[in-house]
């Protein structure tokens, strides 16, 4: 694959952020499989604008993901590769334009602190952050059914994500002050958002996390 090729940007951002999923991608045929780095390629990028974000303002980051939208949704091919790569693939599969905006809006949600007051919000956000990559990813399979395939992919999206929120607790809380169980399922068992944030694990937060 040429080097200076869109897609083989996007393979570089995927072989070196998910070597796992990497790994499996490589079994897809080839059409499937480029197009995958290309959707990889433009999540992973949108992703570390709030995830990476260094010394960028909430406000900076938000007018960087407005870039990004611009960029993948406008009539023009972008000048950087990767979001190129996904402006032809997003062409090519006829990738909804509502998932685009809706995975976006998500990661807008993401600058700055983030709480989750009820388990509605939760799963609205992961409307955005999983779902959407879910249906987008649907687009590329060329699902026969897509109806019937739809719900499938969204519980499987949701496990993922929700396996994340799980797994990233510490993490998120630190380096991001996000906390994304959701207040009302911890007041539920005797806990709180605030003990989360303060790192203070108990019988509460361990069955608020059991129960998501």
């Amino acid at each position: 694959m040429d080097a200076t090729d869109p897609i083989a940007a996007s393979e570089r951002v995927h072989r070196r952020t998910g070597p796992t999923f990497y790994l499996a991608t490589r079994f897809f045929p080839r059409r499937i499989r480029h197009a995958t780095y290309a959707l990889y390629g433009f999540f992973r990028v949108a992703d570390e604008v709030v995830d990476d974000p260094g010394d960028a303002t909430p406000a900076e980051q938000r007018a960087e993901l407005d870039r990004i939208r611009r960029a993948v949704l406008g009539p023009d091919e972008p000048d950087d590769p990767v979001l190129a790569a996904f402006w032809r693939i997003r062409r090519e599969f006829d990738v909804p334009t509502a998932e685009v905006e809706t995975f976006l809006d998500a990661m807008t949600r993401d600058a700055g602190a983030v709480r989750c007051e009820t388990q509605a919000a939760l799963d609205a956000y992961m409307r955005g952050s999983a779902v959407a990559v879910g249906n987008m990813m649907l687009a590329v399979l060329g699902a026969r059914d897509p109806a019937a395939a739809a719900p499938h992919a969204a519980a499987l999206a949701e496990a993922f994500q929700l396996t994340n929120f799980v797994r990233d607790v510490r993490e998120d809380v630190l380096e991001r002050d996000r906390v994304y169980l959701p207040a009302e399922t911890l007041r539920k068992h005797g806990a709180s958002v605030e003990q989360v944030v303060r790192l203070e694990p108990g019988p509460g937060v361990s069955d608020a996390v059991r129960e998501l």
